[in-house]
């Protein structure tokens, strides 16, 4: 059908169209360009355009209804009759006037996005929400307190650890010095007011907190609970049993800890001391906190427990049934705070997250609250405290025991005089072995507590070159020839062939072969003329000494059955044991703590049972025998080396020394070297040079002025004051 083009331009649709089309065009630019200006939400002109598109077909649909007939010169005159040129009925014009509102309307939806600039509205809108977040969140004020030095643990690398007392009124924290540490509290309302509550007798210790009414301070020594009043006094031992070194929660009348074999307990004083095992087997239950009303409690569960950081979940016990639930994964240390959060520890960092006591679960997003805060990822402490008013102090710092903080490699000068450091990358560097020719170092880097592999440190070319690749290696030693590397490898979860002391060709030219398999933790230290090898190994609560003939042995074979000879050098011995047999194997050095305090002692090689001298004094592990004189080295428990000068007594008739006749330590000087557990022997003793290779903190191996070196050795704490307005408005609850 020919359309009439003529009488399509004078009907009522054609004007209406078309003009129509003009204002609606003109109106939506309009739209685009006024409404974000006054601020208008997105939603009015989406509203607006939407109306532009249902009303085009209803206009057209009018023009066409009210449409009379056209008068043209071929149609000839009008007819007298008004009608109009349809003749549809009423209900049929409302179906299509509704039919095409609604693909019109259909129409605009799809076209909305290319019709409107919604990222004018969109950013208007962000922005608003932004401002109205900042806004919402409350920052509290902030304080700096310092400690003064603390020192370090020589054990886990921490500055200190604090405890708040409920009322945020007082300070406990610990100052390291010694073999142990001094627990201290402060009143935070007056000035100068600073006692010394304990003291501990060894490393294994610390771990300070509150008991519920804020009357004592509960804390570890050697591993056992004491408990002291805030006033002072002798302290009081809760129970002579080991726990391991793990937070405490001291309730009216209860102890909660984690024992020596990773379970969690319950000491009654009620009771008169009588201790429950509320979970045993499984994986290890670390940090014990009651919620209110002592019904349920929160603790830290870590498939490893030399790794809690990377390994811990948040659970929940019910006391009653002992049932256990998961709240949290990949967190660790949570405790309940007043403002009706869950406080946890994830990295380097505190996080929260909102709790419904009424019901027992979790009623919120986490949340990151605080950052940078030191943290200790092999056993899960972090160093902060909370007040039940809302006081906050924290210690600054970053991951222990892990990837963070790296160590720079340097050489420092007997007597401390000059540092120098080299120009390789900065790493977690531990375990130094120095070859026989004294040309290279062998060593641990560690890219995290479970992943670790042996370098060699080419001093003439100060260069790392890479021996093992799994991920699984540490602690190297060297041959007596200089040839081949021995390490210990942790083992791989149900392979316990894969553990055990291992050894490579020291150039890397030979795939590694097993020495001594074994799934315990298992550390090589010496080898004798003889051919024997030295080792220690962790048999699950206490360390042990071996020797094992690498003669009698085929070391070639994972099948090879091998026989050690267990050696009774002490008591109880500890990582810092560390035999190491003298230049001519004629005597061995170790560390022993059966006197309470760590010690070096040295006994004849290899009758160790025809004599026994102690070379340190007031503290001392890791020795080390100088190649040109003689001469013991060894760490303090302050980070620092020590030398004593020995005499060999007269000879008996097979040219044997019968004793020896030790000097007084001396102290040398130099920068202190904080070693963790996983990096024992940070350093080493260079006779040829008489000088130390060590890896020492950046700041250390730069050159500082003595302020810098003052204020190098002070801890701060930051303290924020009603902490809770916040947590609160970080983390509100859903």
């Amino acid at each position: 059908m020919k359309i009439d083009w003529e009488n399509f331009k004078q009907s009522n649709v054609a004007r209406i169209f078309i003009a129509y089309a003009v204002v609606a065009f003109a109106l939506m630019q309009v739209f685009d360009y006024l409404l974000p200006i006054i601020e208008a939400p997105l939603w009015v002109a989406q509203t607006l355009t939407l109306l532009l598109f249902l009303g085009f077909p209803i206009s057209l649909l009018v023009g066409w209804v009210t449409q009379r007939p056209i008068v043209t010169a071929k149609s000839g005159s009008q007819s007298a009759d008004s009608g109009y040129a349809h003749s549809l009925s009423r209900q049929k014009l409302i179906l299509i006037g509704l039919g095409s509102s609604a693909l019109f309307g259909f129409l605009g939806l799809i076209l909305m996005p290319y019709l409107l600039d919604q990222a004018s509205f969109g950013s208007r809108i962000t922005t608003d929400e932004n401002i109205a977040q900042q806004s919402s969140v409350r920052r509290a004020v902030r304080t700096e307190l310092n400690l003064g030095a603390t020192g370090s643990h020589g054990f886990f690398g921490i500055r200190t650890e604090v405890a708040l007392s409920p009322d945020g009124t007082k300070l406990a924290y610990v100052e390291y010095s010694g073999a142990g540490g001094d627990i201290y509290i402060r009143d935070l309302l007056s000035l100068d007011s600073t006692r010394l509550l304990a003291s501990t007798s060894n490393l294994l210790s610390g771990k300070v907190s509150f008991s519920e009414d804020g009357e004592w301070i509960v804390y570890l020594d050697d591993r056992r609970l004491n408990r002291v009043r805030v006033e002072g006094g002798a302290p009081q031992e809760v129970s002579p049993q080991a726990i391991f070194i793990s937070g405490s929660e001291a309730a009216e009348d209860a102890f909660y800890f984690t024992n020596t074999t990773g379970g969690l307990d319950r000491l009654s004083l009620a009771q008169g001391g009588q201790v429950e095992n509320l979970i045993t087997g499984g994986d290890s239950y670390w940090w014990p906190h009651l919620l209110p009303g002592q019904t349920h409690l929160l603790m830290t569960s870590a498939s490893d427990a030399n790794s809690i950081g990377s390994t811990g979940t948040i659970e929940l016990l019910d006391l009653m049934t002992l049932e256990r639930e998961v709240l949290l994964e990949s967190a660790f240390n949570a405790r309940y705070v007043e403002s009706g959060h869950i406080i946890f520890s994830r990295d380097a960092s505190v996080w929260a997250v909102p709790f419904d006591l009424s019901v027992m679960q979790v009623a919120g997003d986490q949340v990151p609250v605080i950052q940078g805060v030191e943290t200790d990822q092999r056993r899960g402490a972090a160093i902060y405290s909370v007040s039940k008013g809302g006081r906050l102090v924290y210690l600054r710092g970053t991951e222990v025991g892990s990837g963070a903080g790296g160590m720079a490699l340097a050489s420092i000068s007997r007597d401390g005089s000059e540092v120098n450091q080299t120009d390789m990358d900065l790493g977690l560097y531990g375990n130094f072995s120095l070859s026989p020719d004294e040309r290279q170092v062998a060593l641990t880097i560690f890219e995290n507590p479970l992943v670790s592999d042996i370098w060699l440190w080419d001093l003439n070319r100060n260069i790392l070159g890479r021996r093992t690749f799994e991920g699984k290696a540490s602690r190297p030693i060297w041959s007596a020839d200089g040839q081949s590397i021995i390490y210990r490898v942790l083992a791989v979860e149900d392979d316990d062939n894969s553990g055990g002391i291992w050894s490579i060709r020291s150039n890397g030219t030979a795939q590694p072969v097993p020495i001594f398999l074994s799934d315990r933790v298992t550390w090589p230290h010496a080898i004798s003329s003889d051919n024997e090898l030295i080792f220690t190994m962790n048999t699950g609560t206490i360390y042990e000494a071996y020797k094992l003939s690498l003669t009698s042995n085929d070391a070639s074979s994972p099948s090879a059955e091998v026989q050690a000879t267990r050696l009774d050098l002490a008591p109880e011995l500890t990582a810092f044991t560390a035999p190491i047999l003298s230049p001519d194997s004629l005597w061995l050095a170790y560390g022993s703590q059966e006197t309470g305090v760590p010690e070096v002692y040295v006994r004849p090689w290899p009758d160790i049972d025809s004599g026994k001298w102690q070379v340190s004094i007031g503290g001392g592990g890791l020795p080390y025998w100088n190649k040109n004189t003689d001469e013991i080295l060894y760490q303090t428990p302050q980070g620092l080396r020590a030398s004593v000068v020995y005499r060999e007594g007269q000879a008996d008739s097979g040219g044997r020394p019968g004793f020896l006749e030790l000097d007084r330590p001396e102290m040398l000087a130099g920068p202190q070297v904080s070693q963790t557990e996983n990096r024992l022997r940070a350093w080493v003793y260079r006779s040829s040079e008489d000088d130390f290779l060590a890896a020492v903190s950046p700041f250390i191996a730069e050159e500082e002025s003595p302020a810098e070196e003052i204020l190098a050795t002070q801890t701060f704490l930051v303290v924020v004051e009603d902490w809770f307005d916040e947590l609160r408005s970080l983390a509100p609850p859903e």
